[in-house]
Parts: structure tokens; sequence; C-alpha cells
């Protein structure tokens, strides 16, 4: 029965006459079959998995390659892929630990959920804390915010190695005439910044204030503490209210 194949057209593409088909071999997997000129099926190599076929050239039976030789080696990409502007129209979440760590606003605005970010303050007098040399840790009892609870006990601990803005506001009272000078001082596991403050004469100076850019390592610790000098005795207190006039703020910023 002749078999015959037209294009659209009606055109003659194909014709075929006396076509038996039937089961000729059972191939086992990975075998390359083939036929010879008098359609006789012959198994021309077997593979496995893994390996790649080749080419020997005309005439010449393909064969197998060793598993993983055909292909080249994959090795990670480190030039960048992606230039210019990626416009998310909508919120860009980048995950940290299966919460968000960034979040990029489509306006553009940024939120870093686990960024160190501390403010707290004193919220009752700390009495005769210092006057002759003392240096006194200020107590920060109330906390306004710890965006990664970095900060107990006074003391804020740097998770990460970085730089730190770091700024305190001392309200004290209690100073007399026999005073000299006050200092503000964050201690820092590296060194202390300190700012100091000339009373000479002067009683009751409405405070003092420091503030800097710290480095800090990851698990160092820093505190806020005042030093009065010149008084006989420890008479200054460090004031405390339920507004913050005595404060500390701690933020990651590099």
């Amino acid at each position: 029965m002749p078999w015959n194949f037209y294009d659209g057209s009606g055109n003659l593409l194909l014709s075929f006459d006396n076509i038996a088909v039937s089961q000729l071999a059972n191939g086992t997997d990975g075998e390359l079959i083939t036929w010879d000129a008098a359609g006789a099926p012959t198994t021309v190599a077997t593979g496995t998995s893994g390996q790649v076929l080749t080419s020997n050239g005309a005439g010449t039976a393909p064969t197998f390659q060793a598993a993983g030789s055909g292909l080249a080696n994959v090795v990670e990409d480190t030039t960048p892929q992606l230039g210019g502007n990626l416009d998310m129209q909508a919120n860009l979440l980048v995950g940290n630990g299966g919460s968000t760590g960034i979040a990029i606003s489509a306006n553009g605005e940024v939120n870093m959920a686990a960024q160190p970010s501390v403010a707290a303050y004193n919220s009752a007098t700390d009495s005769n804390v210092t006057g002759n040399n003392t240096e006194a840790t200020v107590d920060f009892d109330t906390e306004i915010y710890d965006q990664n609870a970095d900060f107990a006990s006074d003391t804020f601990t740097a998770p990460v190695t970085g730089r730190y803005l770091v700024i305190a506001g001392l309200r004290y009272s209690g100073t007399t005439a026999s005073g000299t000078y006050n200092q503000a001082k964050i201690n820092s596991s590296n060194r202390s910044w300190t700012q100091m403050q000339d009373i000479v004469g002067a009683a009751d100076a409405p405070g003092i204030s420091v503030a800097a850019i710290i480095d800090m390592d990851a698990a160092d610790t820093l505190t806020i503490a005042m030093q009065a000098v010149g008084e006989s005795s420890d008479v200054v207190d460090i004031s405390g209210s339920g507004a913050p006039d005595t404060y500390v703020s701690v933020q990651l910023i590099a």
C-alpha cells in the first residue's frame, strides 16, 4: 500500500510503497542503534548515565566519552550579571532567616529590621553619684526602642564590627562653686571618648553632652559615664524623669 505525503498546496513531498513494520530487536538502556544498507539494526555503541556521544567522522561509528568528560566543569561566575536600573514596581524584600532583613519601598525608602538602633533614658534621679572625681556609669533604665535587642543593663553590645553613632545627653544637679569641671564619657572596648565642661565658679550647669562615631568590633561594649571633679565629696546627682533629659542613642551606620 503506497503512502503519499503532500504539502498544503497539494504538492507531493514523499511517497513510500510496500513498507512493512515489525519489531526488529529489543535494545537496552544506553544503546545507540543504527541500520545497515540491508535494513538490519545494529548496536553501534552502549553508553551509561552521564556519558556524552561523540562523532568520529564519516564512515566511523560514534562512541561514548567517559562520564563527565564531555562537559566543561561548571564554575561560579563572579561577573556582575545585572546592570542599569532594576524597577521592581513594588517592595523589594531581602530575607533574613525567615524575616525581612531589608525592605525598599516603591518610593525608595529603606528599612532594615535588624539594624542595631537604640534609644534609652534615665527615668529617676540617681543621687550623689559623682563630684569628687568619681566616674559614675549612667543609668538608662527605660528603653524607647531597641531594634536588634543589643542594649541591656546600661550597656550596648555590638552585634557586628562596624562604625556606630553614639549620642548622649546628661542633665545633672548638686554642683557647687567648688567644682572645677565635668566630663561626659563614652567608654567603649577600644577607647574612651570624652567631652569636658569647665564649671569653675558656677553651680548647677544645665547639663553636658557627648557624641562621636566610634569603631566597635563584634561583641565590644559601650557605656556612658559622668565624672564631676573638684567637689569635696560625691554630691552631684544625675537627673532622671519621665521626659528623656538624660538619654543615650546608638545607631550602626557603616
